[in-house]
């Protein structure tokens, strides 16, 4: 994969709705409805091996392939360790989308390698970031409310080695992953927090390749849903409009 093509930045296009990263600058992004109203500030990807005395953020960009405007595949070789990541965007109605990011985690060292891998994800829903909260639902689910508006979101991790998560105020857990100290999640949350972040945290131990099996992988997934749940009035126009068509319909 080495000398591959490579992408700073990207973005996936689904049924009207848009979902970008600046890969380049820690998934800086956005996550945006039909009706052009943005739910997301960033979503990225830490690391830390054994050994190691602080966490790191995934950088080392090998290769990346886009398939179609929904879907694309980025690769990260961190000192002899791959990071595939594949994002698929599905829009499953103007009011409704999904983000599925599948990733492996593959040694290709001669020893074995101890990996904590955490993911982060701000979301800013209906385009405002001091009014979010969330709840954990457990064992590997969170949800998020918007204050201002009837607009929430979810996230699901994979469960297999899922060791922990936490909830906090922004900025919270991307100071604590980005310090130079090691950070371990809680299971813990903000009681009111004013501008949401979430995180999750698998361990692995990976041993080095070998033609007797697949102990030197690991797989598993985060997936981001937003429901962009309209406004009354929309609800009201939209029920009238296919009320009209409905009407439109019989009299043919």
């Amino acid at each position: 994969l080495a000398g591959g093509s490579q992408a700073q930045t990207f973005t996936l296009t689904h049924n009207g709705w848009t979902y970008s990263e600046d890969v380049g600058s820690q998934g800086m992004g956005n996550f945006i409805d039909p009706n052009s109203v943005d739910h997301m500030y960033q979503n990225w990807w830490w690391f830390r091996f054994g050994g190691d005395s602080r966490e790191f953020a995934l950088s080392n960009q090998v290769f990346s392939n886009q398939t179609d405007p929904s879907s694309i595949r980025l690769v990260y070789r961190e000192r002899d360790v791959l990071f595939d990541l594949q994002y698929t965007l599905t829009g499953l109605s103007a009011f409704q989308a999904r983000v599925q990011i599948a990733f492996k985690i593959e040694n290709l060292r001669n020893t074995d390698v101890t990996v904590d891998f955490f993911s982060y994800t701000d979301y800013d829903l209906n385009d405002t970031f001091a009014d979010d909260s969330g709840v954990f639902l457990g064992p590997n689910f969170m949800t998020v409310t918007d204050g201002a508006s009837p607009t929430w979101g979810t996230l699901t991790a994979s469960g297999s080695q899922l060791l922990a998560w936490e909830m906090r105020d922004w900025p919270n857990l991307l100071n604590r992953l980005g310090n130079n100290a090691i950070t371990n999640l809680g299971n813990i949350s903000d009681p009111n927090p004013l501008d949401w972040t979430g995180a999750f945290q698998w361990r692995v131990t990976l041993t080095p390749p070998s033609t007797s099996g697949y102990s030197n992988q690991f797989v598993g997934s985060l997936v981001k849903e937003i429901y962009s749940v309209p406004e009354p009035g929309t609800l009201l126009a939209l029920g009238l409009g296919a009320a009209a068509v409905a009407a439109r319909r019989r009299r043919r």
